[in-house]
């Protein structure tokens, strides 16, 4: 089972809303008992259909362990992109 804090869903609905209509993606940080509990932002570029993180700023950190993304469109489902970079990261 993953637990996320509350606070990291509603800066992550926060994030979307303040890049709609672009895409917004950041990573995924948990503390020492593998709670999600910070949303990490690193240099990224936001398109209407697609986002791109900038790896080069990604700190080096056991404690990121994902990454998340909005969809601004009607399809929830992940392109071959999005599957892309999910392995690479």
């Amino acid at each position: 089972m993953i637990e996320i804090k509350e606070a990291v869903i509603e800066s992550i609905i926060l994030a979307a809303r303040n890049t709609f209509p672009d895409e917004f993606l950041s990573l995924l940080g948990t503390d020492e008992k593998g709670i999600i509990v910070e949303l990490v932002v690193v240099p990224a570029i936001y398109g209407k259909t697609f986002s791109s993180i900038q790896t080069q700023f990604i700190p080096f950190d056991r404690r990121i362990i994902g990454s998340v993304h909005s969809h601004p469109s009607a399809s929830n489902r992940p392109s071959s992109g999005d599957l892309r970079v999910f392995s690479s990261l």
